[in-house]
């Protein structure tokens, strides 16, 4: 039933988005007066349609997104345009004059009157008339009327191009003010790049990496988002609830993996408890044990805290990587505190290699009470203007995660960085799967708001079939003074079709083999046609 729902929810998130950002260029297209033939909500085979002022309104049967079809366009994609073409002057004459005896021959006559006019001889004339008439309104009136969207000028096909761009920006930041009500104005991000944010106070949320009493062993790995029913906005309201509530079972606020809930939880005290106790909070944590590494034969595992290295007190890590380089060769006694909190001793043989081969066969790292791989973002102080500011905020997030990646990408040599990152519509079908399983409403609301914004930013890259394609045709237009092309747009666009389209089957393919509910639908479907 959960995949049922998911997929339904899936399909109404994709079409509202898009609707909503074809709506965009609709209205502006009105406005700025040019002819729009149809407004569709939806793909497929017509359920409803109805005429109004020109334009037809349409709510077809595969409700994923929709599109405008304004005076020009061959079809609803938009893909392919009509252009102007030499005609005939027999055939020219022929079409004048039926044309003429209607009061239609003007160059900007009522295009709604004359297209019905023209759909009325289908069945009056012979073929090779209303061939004519055809041909004329394809070759020269409706490339040359005034209405057509490549007729009117700069600013308003500007307006009418980024107009979709404006309303998923506009959902967005709406969506943001909603659920920032709902949630005190915070939100937390997984950290990538350095990014900077405007407006929001910028803090690594506190995390619960290490449990040591049986009871609380399943809040290992949540994040805290509050603490005696006060949110944590910030890194020092964590620290005053921290040290208020020493010794003191507290109601926590926490999300991992089953979603967000309450629980109840000494964080610190005598004894240990957390990874927050001062016994061995920002101690060196190791992690990843090399097999067969000096680490692994004292015994020592993932999770330990390293204190003393030859009686030396540890500062963090880089101190125990500086001790590692001086004692190499030599064997020497390490005191940690094991996964069950028991405070142990062991002896390290380090070896003294030649070559940059690890010495303790350990990744150390400083046992922070904080996730640093991750940001809370709190818009206490900016409320009235917290939806706009974080739907920008994402727009660089999302610049400054592609910088990132496509670093990666270079400086390794390979496509992989980027292509791991980006996902298909099959992930966002699994994500939104888990937040329908775990009943989160919130995290639904966030996700629909960031896909706005995301579909926004997307739209708006100079890529040819994009928004942002058509807008740098635009500009290019603007600067050298007169148009590319419509035949040279259309070959960019063919090759372009091509590549995304088969990036498009490359990135499904991935998330397919690595996501369980398509192979799932896939299994189900398999039993019932054996």
């Amino acid at each position: 039933m959960d995949i049922f729902i998911t997929l339904v929810l899936t399909i109404l998130i994709f079409g509202v988005l898009v609707f909503v950002h074809e709506f965009g260029h609709f209205i502006v297209a009105i406005k700025s007066g040019v002819h729009v033939d149809e407004f569709a909500f939806g793909f497929g085979p017509k359920v409803f349609s109805r005429k109004w002022k020109g334009v037809t309104y349409r709510i077809n049967a595969i409700p994923l997104g929709g599109y405008v079809k304004m005076m020009g366009d061959m079809d609803g994609s938009s893909f392919r345009r009509y252009s102007s073409k030499d005609t005939d002057k027999k055939d020219r004459k022929f079409v004048m004059d039926l044309l003429a005896e209607q009061g239609l021959d003007k160059p900007n006559s009522d295009y709604s009157k004359v297209l019905e006019f023209v759909k009325l001889q289908k069945s009056k004339l012979p073929d090779e008339d209303y061939l004519k008439l055809e041909n004329y309104m394809v070759s020269e009136f409706i490339p040359n009327h005034p209405k057509n969207f490549d007729n009117k000028g700069f600013l308003p096909r500007f307006a009418i191009l980024i107009a979709g761009v404006v309303m998923n920006f506009v959902l967005g930041s709406l969506l943001f003010y909603v659920m920032f009500f709902l949630t005190d104005f915070t939100i937390d991000m997984t950290k990538v790049g350095d990014p900077k944010f405007i407006g929001a106070e910028v803090s690594s949320p506190p995390v619960i990496f290490n449990v040591y009493k049986e009871e609380y062993k399943d809040l290992e790995g949540s994040l805290l988002l509050g603490i005696s029913g006060e949110k944590l906005l910030d890194n020092d309201d964590f620290e005053r609830l921290l040290s208020q509530n020493y010794n003191q079972r507290v109601n926590v606020e926490i999300q991992n993996s089953e979603g967000t809930s309450e629980k109840e939880i000494i964080l610190t005290g005598d004894g240990l408890y957390t990874n927050f106790d001062e016994e061995v909070r920002d101690k060196v944590l190791l992690v990843n044990i090399s097999e067969d590494s000096s680490a692994q034969k004292a015994g020592l595992v993932a999770g330990d805290i390293l204190l003393t290295f030859d009686g030396i007190d540890l500062k963090d890590s880089d101190h125990l990587r500086d001790l590692l380089d001086e004692y190499r060769g030599e064997e020497v006694t390490v005191q940690y505190i094991n996964l069950d909190g028991e405070y142990k001793f062991t002896n390290l043989d380090l070896p003294n290699p030649e070559n940059d081969e690890p010495i303790l066969g350990a990744i150390p790292v400083n046992n922070s009470a904080y996730y640093e791989d991750a940001i809370r973002l709190d818009y206490s102080d900016n409320k009235l203007l917290s939806g706009v500011l974080h739907a920008t905020n994402l727009v660089t997030y999302n610049i400054t995660a592609m910088s990132s990646f496509i670093g990666e990408a270079v400086q390794e040599k390979s496509i992989q960085p980027v292509f791991s990152k980006v996902n298909s519509i099959v992930a966002i079908v699994d994500i939104t799967h888990y937040f329908v399983k775990v009943d989160s409403f919130i995290n639904i609301l966030n996700m629909v708001a960031m896909l706005s914004v995301i579909l926004a930013f997307m739209n708006i890259l100079p890529i040819p079939l994009f928004d942002g394609g058509h807008l740098l045709f635009l500009i290019i237009e603007k600067i050298r003074g007169k148009k590319i092309s419509m035949e040279m747009q259309n070959k960019i666009g063919q090759v372009v079709f091509v590549l995304l389209i088969l990036l498009t089957i490359a990135i499904v393919l991935k998330d397919v083999l690595q996501f369980e509910w398509p192979k799932r639908i896939v299994g189900t479907v398999s039993g019932i046609i054996k």
